[in-house]
């Protein structure tokens, strides 16, 4: 199967992004990684529009899977609208935590599933079936239009094992890498160790996404991937690294031993600092 992952073009209208950080589309490399029997491009729109209906046409994909945060919604809705207009025929995935959260705003047309939650089991279930010839309505944290109307599964699990998730696919990004940056951080990398929040903060969703769950990579699984990458610059893309901090004592330990020389950019949790 030929599967085309997008990540939007920028809102013009947010503050900061393009211009005080761009970070890797880690999500897409992380579904990517999960499928590697198939053919996956990546496609970055905040960095090549442009060449989205070239991309379609040269690839021309099977399946193709948006991502994006609420101030992408209309993008995501306007982007699968061009997938449609190409080819009708090709099967429109759209994830992320607005579709997590607000999936009847994807009950669109154009939009053929909306995937629920964690994706890197979903989506692998979802392209397999797909390939053969098989129905969705057994696979779990999807939303299918029907006759105009979402349908949707069984809830998926959240309690994933994160050590047994394959590291991101940062080769489907090589020609974008040195396009990724945080302030003065040029190229930064972006990598998760966790997922998910414990608290119940008034000011962020996530633990409604995660449904209050925090789930950690072990250290060792940790400092093996990023002894893997390349750049200097690390972007924890994670809000509460610290909450365990036996856990981040025995990955400084880990670095320090393996010898390893980057910086961290972490976000947490206030009470944890």
């Amino acid at each position: 199967m030929k599967i085309l992952l997008i990540q939007p073009p920028i809102n013009p209208n947010i503050i900061g992004v393009g211009t005080a950080y761009l970070t890797e589309p880690l999500a897409l490399e992380i579904i990517a990684a999960s499928i590697p029997e198939h053919d996956v491009k990546i496609l970055d729109m905040r960095i090549e529009e442009s060449v989205f209906e070239k991309e379609l046409a040269d690839f021309k994909p099977d399946i193709v899977g948006i991502t994006g945060y609420t101030t992408d919604v209309y993008k995501i809705i306007d982007i699968s609208k061009k997938v449609k207009s190409y080819d009708k025929k090709i099967l429109t995935v759209v994830g992320g935590h607005h579709a997590t959260m607000l999936p009847n705003d994807f009950n669109k047309e154009s939009i053929d599933i909306i995937v629920i939650g964690e994706g890197e089991i979903t989506f692998r279930e979802l392209v397999n079936a797909y390939a053969k010839k098989q129905g969705f309505s057994y696979i779990s944290g999807l939303a299918i239009r029907n006759n105009g109307n979402p349908v949707f599964t069984k809830p998926r699990d959240i309690n994933i094992d994160l050590d047994k998730m394959p590291y991101p696919n940062r080769g489907l990004t090589k020609k974008y890498r040195d396009k990724y940056f945080r302030g003065a951080w040029r190229p930064v990398a972006s990598m998760m160790t966790s997922k998910g929040c414990p608290f119940r903060c008034n000011f962020c969703a996530l633990w409604k996404v995660m449904k209050g769950k925090y789930l950690s990579r072990s250290p060792e699984s940790v400092v093996e991937e990023l002894s893997k990458i390349e750049e200097k610059y690390i972007d924890l893309a994670e809000d509460n690294f610290l909450h365990d901090i036996k856990r981040v004592e025995k990955i400084y330990e880990l670095i320090k031993k393996q010898n390893i020389n980057k910086a961290l950019l972490l976000f947490e949790w206030i009470e944890s600092v």
